[in-house]
């Protein structure tokens, strides 16, 4: 199922949304509580939303009466973690929303103040760049901790630990592997350095 996303039909007004698209978001909301994609422990730290709020705001849910504007939020968060977060899990996209996440990044990539951050790439999850030397390094990490890596940087903006975006990956004057990017909550500028040591990976942010 797919639809069509006018270049200003969210920008500011949320209540201008088709039925179509606020069907869509209701489902990604209801996936991002209730699927797969985001631990549940994860969701208060990532959208500062806690889980039993999405659930109240799941229940008064319905499709025609008018979004308020304070929930805009919720709508921001849960598409953003459900596209940014790395899960790895969209071979059960289809199982929790019927609609492709093509057609919700249209509605993400469209939502207030989203499209000027638009990323360099996109393949369901943030894709970053790394120098060549840095890939190696990158490309020896095991796949759990590059994870671990990449949703567990401090943002001193926001004043707690946020996925990083958009970021380009190089190797430091002391050949430390450094990633630099936006945060996916504020899209201020943060970095973090990385050391790789006997297998260890450690971290330090900056």
């Amino acid at each position: 199922m797919e639809f069509e996303v006018k270049k200003d039909s969210i920008v500011m007004d949320l209540n201008k949304l088709s039925e179509d698209q606020k069907k869509a978001i209701h489902q990604c909301i209801n996936a991002l509580i209730y699927g797969p994609f985001i631990p549940k422990k994860l969701i208060h730290t990532l959208t500062g939303i806690d889980p039993s709020e999405y659930v109240s705001f799941l229940n008064r849910w319905n499709y025609h009466k008018e979004i308020k504007e304070e929930h805009k939020k919720y709508i921001y968060q849960a598409l953003l973690q459900l596209l940014w977060y790395p899960h790895n899990r969209f071979d059960v996209w289809s199982d929790y929303i019927s609609y492709p996440k093509e057609s919700i990044e249209k509605v993400f990539l469209n939502f207030e103040g989203v499209e000027k951050q638009k990323p360099k790439a996109w393949n369901g999850i943030i894709q970053g760049y790394f120098t060549p030397k840095a890939q190696l390094l990158w490309d020896n990490i095991p796949n759990e901790i590059q994870q671990s890596i990449l949703t567990n940087v401090w943002c001193q903006n926001c004043d707690k630990t946020t996925i990083i975006t958009n970021y380009e990956g190089g190797l430091d004057e002391l050949g430390r592997l450094s990633i630099y990017g936006k945060c996916a909550k504020c899209f201020k500028n943060i970095e973090t350095i990385y050391e790789i040591r006997d297998g260890q990976t450690g971290s330090k942010q900056e």
